[in-house]
C-alpha cells in the first residue's frame, strides 16, 4: 500500500513538474512568436525605407507604349482616345507622337504611334494599370492595332 501511495505521489509530483514545463514552454513560444512577428516588422519597414532611399525624390517611373496600328487606322481617333488617360490622376505628363522616319536603321519603324507617361511609385503604375479609364482604352484598342502594343518601363536617374 505504501509503494502505490509513493507511486502515485511521484506520478502526481511528475504531472505537476510536466505541465509547469509545458506552460514555461508555451509561455516561451509565444514570446519567441512575438519577437520573431517584431523583426518581421522591422524588416518590412526596412524594405519601405530602402525602396524610398533607392528612388529618389526627382526619379521617377516611366512608362512608354508602342503601337503598331492597321493601315486605315485613324491616328488623329486614337490620340483623341489616348488622352482619355489624361483625366487618371495619378499618370504624369503623357506624350504622344508618331513615328519620324530619319534614316536611322535601327529606329523602331514597324510601330507608328508611341506614348509616354511618368509615375511617382510603382503603386502609381498599378492604379493606372486597373483603372477604367485604361481598361476601356484597352478594349478599344483592337479597332486600331495591327498587333499587340510593346511597352519599355524604366526609373529616371
Amino acid at each position: 500500500m505504501m509503494a502505490i501511495r509513493i507511486l502515485l505521489l511521484l506520478t502526481i509530483l511528475f504531472t505537476a513538474f510536466a505541465c509547469a514545463d509545458d506552460a514555461a514552454l508555451q509561455e516561451r513560444f509565444s514570446e519567441l512568436e512575438e519577437q520573431l512577428q517584431l523583426r518581421n516588422e522591422q524588416l518590412e519597414d526596412l524594405q519601405k525605407q530602402f525602396d524610398q532611399a533607392s528612388q529618389s525624390s526627382d526619379s521617377s517611373l516611366v512608362h512608354i507604349v508602342y503601337f503598331k496600328l492597321k493601315p486605315n487606322a485613324s491616328q488623329a481617333e486614337l490620340i483623341q482616345k489616348i488622352r482619355t488617360l489624361e483625366e487618371i490622376e495619378v499618370l504624369r505628363g503623357l506624350e504622344i507622337g508618331a513615328f519620324q522616319d530619319l534614316g536611322d536603321q535601327r529606329a523602331l519603324s514597324d510601330y507608328q504611334l508611341v506614348m509616354q507617361m511618368d509615375f511617382e511609385s510603382v503603386k502609381d503604375y498599378q492604379t493606372y494599370q486597373s483603372h477604367p479609364i485604361h481598361q476601356k482604352l484597352k478594349q478599344d484598342l483592337g479597332a486600331f492595332l495591327a498587333g499587340p502594343p510593346a511597352t519599355y518601363d524604366y526609373w529616371t536617374q
